[in-house]
């Protein structure tokens, strides 16, 4: 089961910063690993940006790149990826994870901000520093918001098993998988959608924009 970037605790800084990797205590009393054995089932934990005072950054004296897309955040740089992820995943694993996604990485690294545009293999071994991490941790990576590039870059990472291949779950863009399907196929990735919603008791039903994201949509659409 897929936790969406609902389970964690966001700093009020910028757009979906992680401030720690437990989880929200008022979801998850009993922590992640309590929830997943008491659901029985796999966990495929979601992240994007982490806070300036996230805590591995600082326990494992890892350095940090600043990406500015919405809002931004904060994530491990090149020369500390591999410990840092091996680290978190090694976390979330011992909680019951056997996925990791993740989210914007169109946005996140590549396409804007240093150092990824002033070295040709910065992305490259940022991206193999979370697979190697992921790899020591018997964990998967899916692939969200992908490029082409980054879809490209997962034939060198075993432990990159799918990528999504279509938009959210609103205004019925999540069955639009074909065009992704053709690429992501062809690579040896398994496409993905996004979550499904299967009941209408949703606090966030009608976000007000016409949009609706009920089981109608994510069921069918």
């Amino acid at each position: 089961i897929e936790l969406d970037p609902w389970w964690f605790d966001e700093s009020a800084e910028g757009f979906m910063r992680m401030t720690n990797y437990t989880g929200r205590a008022d979801l998850f009393p009993t922590g992640l690993q309590g929830f997943h054995e008491a659901l029985g089932v796999a966990l495929d934990v979601y992240a994007e940006y982490y806070d300036a005072n996230f805590p591995l950054f600082g326990e494992l004296g890892v350095g940090t790149i600043e990406p500015t897309f919405m809002g931004g955040g904060f994530l491990p740089n090149n020369d500390g990826a591999t410990l840092f992820y091996k680290t978190l995943l090694g976390h979330w694993a011992q909680w019951g994870a056997r996925s990791h996604e993740i989210d914007f990485l169109w946005s996140t690294v590549y396409q804007q901000f240093s150092p990824f545009t002033a070295f040709p293999d910065a992305a490259h071994s940022w991206l193999a520093g979370m697979a190697n991490g992921a790899l020591a941790n018997g964990i998967g990576i899916q692939y969200c918001g992908a490029t082409a590039f980054d879809a490209l870059e997962a034939l060198y990472f075993p432990a990159v098993t799918n990528a999504r291949a279509a938009n959210d779950y609103e205004c019925y863009e999540s069955y639009r998988v074909g065009e992704g399907n053709l690429l992501l196929w062809a690579l040896g990735l398994a496409p993905s959608k996004d979550v499904v919603w299967t009941t209408a008791d949703q606090p966030t039903l009608d976000d007000g924009s016409g949009c609706s994201f009920g089981p109608q949509v994510c069921a069918y659409g």
